[in-house]
């Protein structure tokens, strides 16, 4: 049986030539928030997300997430 799920998204950080890149905290999203929708896609997990983001090809994206209290 499946269960539905979403990840904790903890951090994202890219190196780049001109230093550290991290575009999840550039849009406000926090330790511990869970990512649950993606241009209105249900998120099933990191994997899914990630499908998702590349199948954007570069362009920003509407996310929905939950905040832990």
């Amino acid at each position: 049986m499946s269960k539905e799920r979403n990840d904790i998204i903890n951090t994202f950080v890219e190196d780049t030539e001109s230093g550290n890149v991290n575009p999840a905290k550039d849009a406000g999203i926090r330790i511990r928030d869970v990512i649950i929708k993606a241009d209105g896609a249900t998120v099933m997990g990191a994997d899914a997300l990630v499908r998702l983001v590349e199948a954007s090809g570069g362009k920003e994206m509407t996310l929905t997430v939950k905040r832990p209290p």
